[in-house]
């Protein structure tokens, strides 16, 4: 990603398929998996609907240590 090429060392875990709604349950196994580290998730808001459930989750594990930021429908297309 070249917007994050001077960014700190980080990964980026992502859909290699055509999975709608992976984003939050990816987060949480990423926070569960490293406590350590942090974690922002980006998701759009129809793609979160899919799996509300892992917000659920993350309240459940707090602190889980992942970040959600959710984006309105038609936002990434500017």
């Amino acid at each position: 990603m070249p917007a994050t090429s001077a960014a700190p060392q980080h990964d980026w875990l992502g859909n290699a398929g055509g999975s709608i709604g992976i984003a939050l349950p990816l987060a949480v196994g990423a926070a569960v998996a490293a406590p350590d580290r942090r974690v922002l998730c980006l998701t759009a808001d129809g793609s979160a609907i899919y799996t509300l459930q892992a917000l659920w989750t993350m309240r459940a594990l707090d602190p889980c240590g992942a970040r959600v930021l959710s984006m309105p429908a038609g936002s990434q297309a500017a």
